[in-house]
């Protein structure tokens, strides 16, 4: 079954990355354009290594925060409840990716850059801008917040989206490239769409078959 693991959400990330690359493959290359005379391979890595620690911080918040909620949850009688919603969530992110009929590959634009990023280092600039694509809107970002939240834990919940976004980057920097060896951008997507459903699928079906053993799964006692 699924469980809220740092390998699991870097599972999640390596099977959400078609996704993001359609739809934030268009920002990385406007980003990158800011690059100045850094070398592309080190303005990409600190692109990533920004956006990634921008995903640690929100997903701390989020573990922090429902610490905060689920404090009084009694993880015996709610934990296979709360893995079969999780299970719901990936089939039904996983269906809108699907059944886009029109795939956004210009999904986000990168604003014009404020004056004090303008002012930076080169260097710095990239490695900002990463931390800010982080708090642009995202609705899988969202759910894979959702569930940083179930972990109850601050550290646990930066950890879980540092795994998700690192499992991200590798198709997210590599996108416009393997789109075209792919085979197009709708199959792309709708692989990346039925990989998340088979995993909240198996989720599911995991509960549902012995609810008893996913009753701990989110560890939610105190």
């Amino acid at each position: 079954m699924i469980e809220l693991t740092v390998p699991a959400l870097l599972a999640t990330g390596l099977a959400a990355s078609p996704h993001c690359g359609l739809m934030c493959g268009a920002l990385q290359v406007s980003m990158l354009h800011g690059r100045g005379a850094l070398p592309m391979a080190r303005a990409v890595l600190l692109l990533h290594a920004g956006r990634v620690a921008g995903y640690t911080l929100l997903g701390g918040a989020a573990g922090t925060a429902g610490q905060w909620l689920l404090r009084g949850l009694p993880a015996a009688e709610w934990g296979h409840w709360i893995q079969f919603a999780a299970a719901l969530l990936l089939i039904g992110v996983g269906a809108a990716q699907y059944r886009r009929e029109r795939p956004v590959t210009a999904g986000c634009h990168a604003p014009r850059l404020p004056s004090l990023l303008r002012s930076m280092p080169a260097p710095a600039r990239v490695c900002a801008q990463g931390l800010l694509w982080a708090a642009m809107p995202c609705g899988l970002l969202y759910a894979v917040l959702g569930l940083a939240a179930l972990s109850a834990s601050g550290v646990m919940g930066a950890l879980l989206l540092a795994a998700f976004g690192l499992g991200t980057t590798p198709l997210l920097t590599g996108s416009g490239a393997l789109i075209a060896h792919v085979g197009g951008s709708a199959g792309l997507r709708r692989t990346g769409a039925a990989v998340l459903m088979a995993m909240g699928a198996a989720s599911a079906v995991a509960v549902l078959l012995d609810p008893s053993g996913a009753a701990g799964w989110c560890r939610l006692g105190y």
